[in-house]
């Protein structure tokens, strides 16, 4: 529990705020197991894993390189997450139309 802690900053009214690197990481990795569920249980489509079910990974890395040379914004964390959201529709869109 104290790592946890660690890297979570407590703001005033014991609201805990996940830094935005988790935050990212956390929406790709929900992406990539509800890919990985809907195109091969759901729909039963064999699609290559590095071009269907990895595809939210992509904009993650594309995130975590260029996050210490862009300027930050108040809103990036929203952003970023919409992008891998969107392509995560757009690749199952892709697979299953």
């Amino acid at each position: 529990m104290r790592l946890w802690l660690k890297y979570a900053k407590i703001e005033q009214g014991n609201i805990m705020k996940v830094p935005d690197e988790i935050a990212v990481a956390l929406v790709t990795a929900i992406c990539v197991l509800g890919l990985a569920v809907a195109i091969k249980n759901v729909f039963n489509v064999n699609a290559p894993f590095l071009f269907s079910i990895a595809a939210p990974i992509y904009p993650f890395i594309v995130y975590l390189i260029t996050r210490p040379t862009v300027e930050r914004f108040k809103h990036e964390t929203l952003l970023w997450s919409a992008v891998i959201a969107l392509v995560s529709v757009f690749t199952l869109l892709v697979y299953v139309a």
